[in-house]
């Protein structure tokens, strides 16, 4: 295993890693990979409402540039989006100014992008997926 820079065998692991911990098992997730860079990022996302499937696209630049870790870091960013989804949609349908859901728009990743090198930072890189821990039981003094 190259351990400097990521694989796609890295990549579809760590989906389905980083999708067991947050909960996203009623998704679909496609990846993409296209031939060239278009985008100034090394992966990004998108979902079709009704928050059951999405996209991952991954640049070219994300296998030459990026390390293990940082890849690790940025499925991880990536997925947060997925719960945030309904939010946002529901922004999108409730505000409809455009200048706010920009704003919107770049609190949230900078709120995800915090919380991504939070969790990746003390969650190890997984060599293979072990499903989550089961859900604590609900306290019954309630």
């Amino acid at each position: 295993m190259n351990h400097d820079h990521p694989t796609r065998e890295d990549i579809d692991r760590w989906i389905d890693f980083w999708g067991n911990r947050f909960a996203l098992n009623g998704w679909t997730i496609k990846t993409k990979y296209p031939a060239r860079d278009e985008e100034r990022s090394a992966a990004e996302i998108n979902w079709s409402e009704g928050y059951c499937s999405a996209t991952l696209t991954i640049w070219p630049c994300f296998f030459k540039d990026t390390t293990r870790y940082g890849a690790w870091r940025i499925i991880c960013h990536e997925l947060l989006h997925l719960c945030f989804a309904p939010l946002a949609d529901e922004l999108v349908q409730q505000i409809g100014d455009r200048i706010v859901y920009k704003s919107y728009k770049r609190q949230m990743e900078r709120a995800i992008d915090r919380l991504a090198g939070g969790l990746a930072a003390v969650t190890p890189i997984p060599d293979s997926v072990a499903p989550p821990p089961p859900a604590a039981a609900p306290d019954s003094d309630s």
